[in-house]
């Protein structure tokens, strides 16, 4: 099967040193350091599920911190830090546990008071407010309240000095209604569906719903254990810069992703966590804490039309969308192109998916996209034909475009065509695919470092449309094409 190779320039932006040469790293603006989420501790392997570790791995990982000189520090040193008031030790680490889990109380705070390791642990305040009875469902099974913190043990364990509680969200780490097929996806990173209005919410909208969640929050914890919280962590490690405004108007001073790189304190409100699955071996936990993400071996790509799936009858596009799914995974394909746009008789463009810029052909490239991540495997990244729309729309409207579509569709990429910026040395890109990543906060800050001075008027307005996309998707890549390379197009997609 033919695959076409491409320049991969992610969110967090690679320079382009060709497929076999080293990378260099860009001087970071301030140390690093180490961020482990951690979820449920029990006793048994029989016990564990991808959150869950067991009791002798966490003492054997504390056991390495000791004795391979790390500096557990806590929320207090990171803001300390942050202020200029004292540096952060060499090689610190800061240790986390989502979900207030019971077994931090019955299993990891023993080990807390004989070790002297301070922690942070993520509150949901709704779930706490049940009865110990009551079952909900959290990461798609069924969980009783009576597996989660009392609030008499939340006290005694902030208490100790050696914890410290953040938000996990009052009621957002659920999932929610994602689009017209009903497709669920994370809250915070999800503009909710409205089926009875027909319509998404907006910005302002989503603006509100969480500030009102953080309120809820504020107030139960200031309740129960006399303070507000300082720190958010994002339920499912999701997050956007609408997000992200929030929490600085809200006074925050730290949120913790799910982002696979080392914390930078000039980013206090996007940490990025390591989230060790799996019951890991020491071994494998202590490599992944190098931060170095393993990348397939080889990539597959095809280029997928809405137009050969979509029909105004959602029992036919699902059905569509079914046959395709099954055939890429067939195929092994690991990465895949979406057209955004369609051309129409007459000439005019159309999108597929809600924006004020165009016409709508039809709402499907999210339902595409989020079917394409959970049932095939695969990447996606949405190709605007940003060259083909330059003579149609005026630069405002192309970037406010790319917003609407980071806004309403969880895409992985954005595809464009091979630019001379990024041959000729303009911005940082990778030729791929590479045997590994380098680290991804070294990318980002890469990326903060590209000169748009010394970007000609096609290539700005490329990266403006690249942010205002990327600004709804953190952690978006930028997939371009290498000269003469065109991701193939599926042969017979007709009997789909």
């Amino acid at each position: 099967m033919n695959t076409t190779r491409l320049w991969c320039c992610f969110a967090w932006i690679l320079w382009a040193l060709g497929p076999v040469q080293a990378w260099a790293a860009p001087a970071m603006g301030a140390p690093s350091f180490k961020v482990v989420a951690f979820h449920d501790v029990v006793d048994l392997p029989a016990e564990t599920d991808r959150d869950a570790v067991t009791i002798d791995r966490l003492v054997a990982f504390f056991d390495h911190l000791r004795g391979d000189g790390w500096n557990p520090i806590s929320l207090q040193d990171l803001s300390d830090a942050h202020k200029g008031r004292k540096p952060l030790p060499p090689k610190a680490i800061l240790i986390t546990f989502d979900d207030g889990y019971r077994s931090l109380y019955t299993r990891v705070y023993p080990l807390l008071l004989a070790y002297r390791i301070p922690v942070v642990a993520a509150l949901v305040g709704d779930w706490l407010e049940r009865s110990d009875a009551v079952e909900f469902e959290v990461g798609g099974r069924a969980v009783r309240r009576a597996r989660f913190l009392t609030w008499d043990q939340a006290r005694e364990l902030q208490a100790s000095g050696l914890v410290e509680f953040a938000s996990h969200s009052h009621a957002q780490h659920r999932e929610v209604l994602g689009n017209p097929q009903g497709n669920l996806t994370p809250a915070l990173s999800t503009a909710v569906y409205d089926p009875a209005a027909r319509r998404y919410e907006g910005p302002a909208q989503y603006r509100e719903r969480l500030r009102a969640d953080l309120r809820a929050t504020e107030s139960l914890m200031q309740r129960e254990l006399g303070t507000r919280p300082r720190a958010m962590v994002w339920p499912y490690g999701r997050y956007n810069q609408e997000a992200v405004q929030v929490l600085k108007e809200g006074g925050y001073e730290f949120a913790f992703t799910l982002d696979y790189e080392p914390g930078q304190l000039q980013r206090p409100l996007e940490i990025g966590r390591y989230w060790p699955t799996g019951n890991l071996q020491l071994i494998d936990l202590i490599n992944d804490l190098a931060f170095r993400e393993v990348l397939p071996p080889a990539r597959r790509l095809l280029r997928l039309d809405p137009a050969r799936l979509w029909s105004a009858d959602p029992a036919v596009f699902d059905q569509r969308l079914g046959r395709a799914i099954e055939r890429l995974r067939a195929l092994g394909i690991t990465d895949v192109v979406l057209h955004g746009l369609h051309q129409q008789a007459d000439g005019a463009w159309a999108a597929w998916f809600p924006t004020s810029v165009l016409p709508v052909k039809g709402d499907a490239l999210n339902r595409i996209a989020w079917q394409l991540r959970t049932r095939a495997g695969v990447r996606t990244a949405v190709d605007l034909s940003l060259d083909l729309l330059k003579p149609h729309l005026a630069a405002a409207d192309l970037v406010q475009l790319h917003r609407d579509l980071g806004w309403q569709v969880p895409t992985d990429g954005l595809f464009m065509r091979t630019s001379t910026a990024a041959n000729n040395g303009h911005w940082p890109t990778v030729q791929g695919p590479a045997r590994r990543s380098p680290q991804a906060g070294e990318l980002r800050q890469a990326r903060r470092q590209v000169d748009v001075a010394t970007l000609d008027a096609h290539e700005a307005l490329a990266w403006r449309c690249f942010e205002a996309l990327e600004a709804s998707r953190p952690g978006l890549q930028w997939w371009m094409q290498t000269p003469g390379g065109e991701p193939p197009a599926l042969a017979q997609w007709a009997d789909l």
